[in-house]
């Protein structure tokens, strides 16, 4: 059973990237097909949370990007976001957890 949003992990870039959509499950899920099931282990990482309109997401994360690295950490190659779109209809927007691998 899915239990929680969409979550989008990067590793690397380029063509040496790999990227991944998956969902936080609970039970035992059972992959089938083309679907996998891993489990992503947690990492140290520096965090933005945005709620509203989605806007540029490409914006956001240069914004966040400049300002972990003007915090003076160091960034990994791992990023991720957690997705959580709003359901009720009403245009209120996202959530949306960037996240940033640090050492």
């Amino acid at each position: 059973t899915i239990d929680g949003p969409l979550q989008i992990i990067a590793a690397g870039e380029g063509e040496d990237g790999v990227l991944q959509f998956g969902f936080p499950v609970r039970g035992s899920p059972q992959a089938s097909g083309k679907y996998r099931t891993t489990v992503t282990p947690e990492f140290k990482c520096a965090f933005l949370v945005h709620e509203g309109k989605a806007g540029s997401l490409a914006t956001l994360w240069a914004e966040f990007l400049s300002a972990v690295e003007a915090a003076g950490l160091e960034l990994t190659d791992e990023r991720r976001i957690v997705l959580d779109a709003n359901r009720t209809g009403d245009g209120a927007g996202v959530r949306v957890e960037l996240q940033v691998g640090v050492k």
